[in-house]
């Protein structure tokens, strides 16, 4: 996993929180959309026995205590099984990656183009 990878990784109990905000709330985004960098999914897709991308839907508490939404992406093998790294409570390896990550950009802010008409644009 690249150094770049781990830095987004997120830990499996986070993913969980934020995709239980998302079910239990009244599903008001403040998104539109949201963007992504496709070397973040090159990069799932390198992972040992990833055969497809599952997204689920978060919401994180941030640091104004309001909710973000994220999407929360995890690779899945051949049979759709989400592909986790669970660490022991008793590992002390920091570095090792969950294999949950969150490299979601929301729009707004980050929106791009706006002429698409999946974004309301003319186009």
């Amino acid at each position: 996993m690249s150094s770049d990878m781990k830095k987004l990784s997120v830990p499996l109990l986070d993913g969980t929180t934020w995709t239980a905000n998302w079910r239990n709330s009244d599903h008001h985004l403040g998104a539109e959309s949201f963007l992504f960098n496709a070397d973040d999914f090159r990069d799932i897709l390198k992972e040992p026995n990833v055969a497809f991308v599952r997204i689920y839907i978060g919401l994180r508490v941030n640091s104004s205590n309001n909710l973000e939404p994220k999407m929360i992406c995890v690779g899945a093998d051949a049979n759709q099984k989400d592909i986790l790294s669970v660490p022991d409570a008793d590992s002390t390896d920091a570095g090792r990656g969950s294999g949950v990550y969150d490299f979601s950009n929301p729009c707004p802010p980050l929106c791009g183009d706006t002429s698409s008409p999946l974004a309301g644009g003319a186009s």
